[in-house]
């Protein structure tokens, strides 16, 4: 086990009890069980438990270019990732540097992360 997919674990570990506190002013973030762990486990150690972004990565809630990227062009970046300067976040979040997930992740569970995104920006 990689020491990324080991914190990612260690935060679920960690994280499970903040969901089923979360889980009454949540649940509507999370309509699928199955999306929300593949969320806990890849992307909440950086961009929030609940989508509210970090100093590791933005907040994944109410983002303008997000509510103007299809589920395809977010499925593109959850599975090549994104590097460089990113002026589309805050400025203290513009260095992005968030990996691909295509190795780690079926086309599927892409999709639901996408589609989850998706459905928090419209």
């Amino acid at each position: 086990m990689n020491f990324m997919r080991l914190g990612a674990f260690l935060l679920a570990v960690v994280s499970a009890p903040m969901f089923v506190i979360a889980q009454a002013w949540g649940a509507d973030m999370f309509p699928d069980k199955a999306v929300k762990m593949t969320y806990v486990l890849n992307c909440a150690e950086c961009h929030g438990r609940m989508a509210e972004g970090s100093t590791e990565g933005p907040a994944l809630v109410n983002v303008d270019f997000l509510k103007e990227s299809s589920v395809e062009r977010i499925s593109e970046i959850i599975s090549k990732g994104a590097m460089g300067k990113d002026k589309r976040f805050a400025a203290s979040q513009m260095e992005a540097e968030m990996p691909g997930f295509s190795e780690d992740l079926s086309k599927d569970d892409i999709g639901a992360l996408a589609a989850l995104v998706k459905s928090w920006n419209k």
